[in-house]
Parts: structure tokens; C-alpha cells; sequence
């Protein structure tokens, strides 16, 4: 193991990814990791669009996100920027897709806004995994007012509509089915 001294920015907790642990904002701990953990950290309660885990480099083009969220109660917000990924037109031909979480001790809803803008080759629609972090199993999830299915090989379910729950890293993730980009989304957990 080795040894990091840090210092968490007052005004909001942290949470570590690499360990699952929150730390109030406002204090420093001295923490250990081994070699093969990479420690970093995100304002708790925030959504993180991540691109797929098949794109292998920026300039390959994908509907396929994962919306991370991080543990943490209240609202928070994120943007999720497109472009072509290949030409110099990224200041005039893009999109941008408003991402709104709002949650409580016992519930969570995240708006997922219509995308807005265009750039050439865009595709019309997306696909969406939602990743929840150290949370319990929910009691239901819906989408679009839909109660889905748990599944305990979700990930493996063609075409989503599912959620599944992993015991061991204490992690929901939803698999919203493609669909319209002009579409609003709302995923509600219980």
C-alpha cells in the first residue's frame, strides 16, 4: 500500500471510486491504495455521462451511454456534449442532451432531456445504462412511468428494459431499451 494525503474542498462531501468511500468536504485524510487501484474522486450525487465501454478512441461515434451516479442526496445536473468526433466543426455542429438527478433517502429520479442540435452522422437514437453507486437493491425502478423488471443477468438481456443489482460492489444498473433521442427518459428508483 501506499500513502496519499488529501484534502476534500469544503461546500460538498466526496466520494472515492476507488474504494466506496464518502468523506465529508472540509477535511483531509491520509489514505492507502494498492498498485492496481486508481484513486479518484467525484462530488457526491454526481452524474457522470460516460461513453460506452466498446469506444476505444474519440473519434469513433456510438449511441451507447452510461450515466454514472455517484452516492449523494439532493440535485445535481450534467450536460452530455456530441459532435462528430472527426472534423473541426465541433463549435457549430453539435448536441447537447440536459441531464437533471434529484434524490432522497428512499428514492431517485433521473430526466434524461431530449437532445438538442445536430451535427453530420448523428444517429437518432440512444441507449442508456444507468449506473447507481453503493446503493441497496431498489424495490422498483421505472421508466417512463413503466415498472421494468429485475433481471439477474440484466446485462446480458437483449434490447434492456431491465435493471439488475451487483451484492458485491452494492451497484444498480438500469438498461434503458434504444430510443428516440427527441425522447424525453425518466428513470425512478425506490
Amino acid at each position: 500500500l501506499t500513502e496519499r494525503r488529501m484534502w476534500f474542498p469544503e461546500g460538498d462531501n466526496w466520494y472515492d471510486v476507488a474504494t466506496g468511500h464518502l468523506y465529508e468536504g472540509g477535511s483531509t485524510h491520509v489514505l492507502k491504495y494498492t498498485i492496481d487501484e486508481n484513486p479518484y474522486f467525484v462530488k457526491a450525487g454526481a452524474v457522470i455521462p460516460m461513453a460506452s465501454e466498446k469506444i476505444g478512441s474519440l473519434q469513433e461515434v456510438s449511441n451507447e451511454y452510461t450515466l454514472f451516479v455517484a452516492p449523494g442526496l439532493g440535485k445535481s445536473s450534467a450536460r452530455l456534449y456530441e459532435d462528430d468526433g472527426d472534423t473541426q466543426s465541433y463549435e457549430t455542429d453539435f448536441a447537447v442532451t440536459e441531464i437533471e438527478k434529484a434524490s432522497d433517502a428512499s428514492s431517485l429520479c433521473l430526466i434524461v432531456a431530449p437532445r438538442k442540435g445536430k451535427y453530420e452522422g448523428m444517429s437518432k437514437t440512444r441507449k442508456i445504462k444507468v449506473k447507481l453507486e453503493c446503493v441497496y437493491a431498489p424495490v422498483s425502478v421505472k421508466i417512463n412511468g413503466r415498472e421494468i423488471p429485475y433481471s439477474r443477468h440484466a446485462s446480458a438481456v437483449e434490447g434492456g428494459n431491465v435493471w439488475g443489482y451487483s451484492g458485491v460492489d452494492l451497484s444498480a444498473e438500469i438498461y434503458v431499451p434504444e430510443m428516440s433521442a427527441a425522447k424525453k427518459i425518466v428513470v425512478e428508483c425506490r
